[in-house]
C-alpha cells in the first residue's frame, strides 16, 4: 500500500424501510437509501463499537396496532425502543451512546408534515425521559 491509500475491508449491511439493524463489529457498515419522508436513526457506543440503524417511516402505531406488532420498525414509537433494545442487547450503554437522526427530503407538502411529526414522536420522549418510551 502506497502514502495515501486507506485500506478499507467493510462488509456493507442494508436496512430497508422500516426495518432495523445493530451491530458489533467494526467491520461492518451500516447503510440505507432513499429516506425520503422517512428517518435514519443511528444509535453509537464508540466504546463498545456498537451501532444501529433505524429507517422509519411514520410517527405513531395507533394508526394500525397489526402492523406495529409485525413490523415495529415501521413507526417512531416502537421502533426506537427497538433499536435501544438491540443495541443494549449487543453491549452498548446508554451513557456512551450518541443518537443522531437524519430526515430525507421531499417537496410534498403532506410528506413535510409527516417527518415533522415523526422527529418531534423522535425527541420528545426521550428528551424528557418521561418512561413514555423504553430507551
Amino acid at each position: 500500500m502506497s502514502i495515501g491509500q486507506a485500506s478499507v475491508s467493510t462488509r456493507p449491511v442494508i436496512i430497508g424501510m422500516a426495518d432495523v439493524k445493530v451491530s458489533g463489529n467494526p467491520d461492518e457498515t451500516l447503510i440505507t437509501y432513499a429516506l425520503g419522508s422517512c428517518l435514519g436513526i443511528v444509535l453509537h457506543d464508540p466504546i463498545a463499537k456498537v451501532a444501529g440503524l433505524l429507517h422509519v417511516m411514520l410517527p405513531s402505531s395507533q394508526i394500525d396496532d397489526a402492523k406495529a406488532k409485525a413490523q415495529p420498525a415501521m413507526f417512531v414509537d416502537t421502533g426506537v425502543p427497538l433499536l435501544f433494545r438491540e443495541c443494549y442487547r449487543v453491549g452498548a450503554r446508554k451513557e456512551r451512546m450518541t443518537v443522531t437522526v437524519a430526515e430525507g427530503h421531499s417537496p410534498a407538502a403532506p410528506t413535510r408534515r409527516i417527518r415533522s411529526r415523526s422527529a418531534s414522536a423522535t425527541c420528545s420522549p426521550c428528551a424528557s425521559c418521561s418512561g413514555r418510551m423504553a430507551c
